[in-house]
């Protein structure tokens, strides 16, 4: 099959990481699915102007240059995924969306969260150094965070209008649509699922398709009740907090499921989910594993053995919550390293800090908690910790501030030294981007002032030299040079942007201008964004990292809400709801009043839905601030 390139004039160069990873995907999926491309030719076009990420036309698949162009010896292993990934989600469709269609729009999971976890898969055999599945828990936390929402929705639920249909395109379709298909095949097992979904192509192929089909489909090759165990997560909204305790004597596990939710679970809500419970359970002869279908409200799990410890979610792929007792997790916690694998690390990360966000855990116990990981070196544990100690620093100011960075510097410090300043010949693309991430850390939550001059210093290397910094470090010292910059190095970034070697750099640049402390900063990186600087693609999109803005959030909100008739004509249609995302970091009452009041008579009639979870996400993030920052500025201080 012909593949080739379509580039705008004089970006030739960088095509060979896509030629690279687009062949890939092309065999990987041939082979997986034992059905031949279904196309003459494969073209693949980098549209400079694009309100999509990309488009899968059959033979010819439209990309934004930057989710295809890319010089592989400047771009970041996250950039360098994010284009891998895309390009193998749309290829995959050439299979799920254009080979085998949904009936009608209320199925379009069926394309796109297929097309997610396929191309997972993809990337993970692509490039296994990344650890793609691992990574992949970041996404299934972002429809975790939708989902623990009153506004949320089911995957699937009845499209009546291009609105509605146009609503379909969200995290909950996407993320959790793959969430819950790589939990059906870590259930059914691997090859089992494999041959369930040829078996579905091959019978469909040309043709039209509803969920059943799917289900008909694996439940004819493995023998297996895909449909039993599938429903409740397709067809009813949120996800279920499985709580776990072992007996005194350790014979029995016991386990019950209760509808998660931020603002607290309503005592009517009797919602039961068919959920697949992979145990990991530590005994005296060892570690063995018990798979349990929990389709009741509680059950018992009697053992072979009894049990030291347990986790309720081994191998990380379940679409739940999970809460211990506090012997458990006390048990847990004091051998993690030992007995937890870094994505069951990840876990236990995550659903305690979803404890916090409920009002369950406090603030000041996460962070008592977070102190136990000071050893850890996985990067996707660190990503996860990162974002909360980030916005556990939204909840502090004055002298608790400089405690709370203090701690985070204590925290984080370790790692940096571990891995060093210098990229090494052994460091695996995981360690080059931890080593970002600790950089930024660092200088942007606790302030640290070697972190900052470093940073400083190596930018200006890279300005100087682009070759000479590592980029993975090039563009964290980039995002820390705009979060500490003043007027002046405004000037050097704005030229940056301008005049970028490549997509990426352009897009990185681009993001940092919304970094800028500065008033006046960041009054001209708004400007920008209506006066035709910006591309209209891109503009929404920056709007919404300036309103992330410690400083200067407010003011971009401001900005978008004194211009919201300009906004809604010039920007696409789609990306409206996407921009109002950056919203949920205005946290202090008066800003959130200030949103919330707008919205009581302004509507977003393409993403309504969306809109709604994004102002109780807001919501949720105030009570947090109104319910711990004086115990935990009181916990940093005493």
């Amino acid at each position: 099959v012909p593949l080739r390139i379509v580039h705008p004039i004089g970006k030739g160069h960088l095509t060979d990481y896509a030629l690279e990873a687009g062949s890939y995907a092309l065999r990987f999926f041939n082979d997986y699915y034992g059905i031949p491309y279904p196309g003459q030719k494969l073209d693949m076009v980098a549209v400079p102007d694009f309100a999509f990420g990309a488009m899968e036309n059959l033979g010819c698949i439209t990309y934004r240059e930057v989710l295809l162009l890319v010089d592989k010896s400047r771009s970041t292993e996250p950039e360098l995924l994010r284009v891998a990934d895309v390009i193998a989600h749309e290829i995959a469709h050439m299979w799920f969306g254009d080979l085998v269609t949904m009936e009608w729009w209320n199925g379009i999971w069926l394309n796109e969260a297929f097309a997610t976890f396929m191309a997972t898969m993809c990337s993970d055999n692509f490039n296994p150094d990344w650890g793609r599945w691992n990574q992949f828990s970041l996404e299934r936390s972002m429809a975790f965070d939708v989902d623990s929402l009153a506004n949320t929705r089911p995957i699937e639920f009845e499209v009546l209008s291009p609105v509605d249909a146009e609503g379909m395109f969200d995290l909950l379709t996407y993320d959790k649509g793959g969430s819950v298909l790589r939990m059906l095949e870590q259930y059914l097992g691997e090859e089992e699922f494999k041959d369930g979904i040829a078996y579905y192509l091959n019978k469909h192929k040309y043709g039209n398709t509803e969920t059943n089909d799917l289900w008909d489909a694996i439940e004819h090759v493995t023998q297996q009740p895909a449909r039993r165990i599938m429903d409740s997560w397709i067809f009813q909204k949120g996800y279920p907090l499985v709580s776990a305790s072992i007996s005194d004597d350790g014979s029995t596990i016991s386990l019950t499921q209760d509808r998660f939710l931020y603002t607290g679970g309503d005592s009517a809500d009797s919602t039961i989910w068919s959920v697949p419970v992979v145990l990991k359970v530590g005994t005296s002869s060892g570690v063995e594993e018990v798979r349990y279908l929990l389709e009741e409200k509680s059950a018992e799990i009697n053992l072979d053995a009894p049990a030291d410890w347990a986790t309720a979610n081994a191998g990380g792929s379940g679409f739940f919550r999970a809460r211990y007792s506090s012997d458990m997790l006390k048990s847990l916690s004091s051998t993690m390293f030992e007995n937890l694998s870094s994505i069951e690390r990840y876990g236990l990360v995550d659903d305690t800090w979803s404890s916090v966000m409920a009002g369950r855990t406090s603030a000041s116990d996460f962070l008592d908690f977070a102190r136990s990981f000071q050893a850890e070196i996985d990067l996707d544990v660190w990503t996860v910790l990162s974002g909360c100690l980030s916005s556990l620093d939204k909840l502090v100011d004055g002298e608790a501030q400089l405690q709370y960075k203090a701690v985070v510097r204590d925290l984080a410090q370790p790692g940096l030294d571990r891995l060093g300043w210098e990229p090494s010949d052994s460091d695996t693309p995981r360690d080059l981007e931890l080593r970002g991430l600790f950089i930024r850390l660092l200088a942007n939550v606790g302030d640290d002032e070697l972190a900052v001059k470093n940073s400083v210093d190596l930018h200006d290397s890279y300005l100087n030299d682009a070759g000479s910094v590592e980029p993975n470090v090039a563009a964290a010292v980039t995002g820390v040079v705009a979060a500490k910059g003043d007027s002046a190095q405004y000037e050097v970034f704005m030229e940056k942007h301008h005049n970028p070697s490549t997509p990426q750099e352009e897009r990185r640049y681009q993001s940092a201008l919304s970094a800028f402390p500065g008033e006046a900063e960041m009054d001209r990186t708004l400007a920008m964004t209506l006066d035709g600087t910006i591309r209209t693609q891109d503009a929404p999109y920056l709007l919404a990292v300036c309103m992330r803005n410690k400083e200067q959030g407010f003011k971009a909100w401001q900005f978008v809400k004194d211009n919201w008739e300009q906004v809604n004509k010039d920007f696409p249609s789609n990306s409206i709801v996407r921009m109002l995302s950056g919203v949920t970091s205005l946290s202090a009452p008066d800003q959130a009043n200030d949103v919330l009041a707008f919205f009581e008579d302004h509507e977003v009639p393409q993403g309504q839905l969306t809109l709604q979870q994004t102002l109780e996400k807001l919501r949720v993030n105030v009570a947090l601030r109104e319910r711990e920052s004086d115990s935990f500025i009181n916990s940093l201080t005493s």
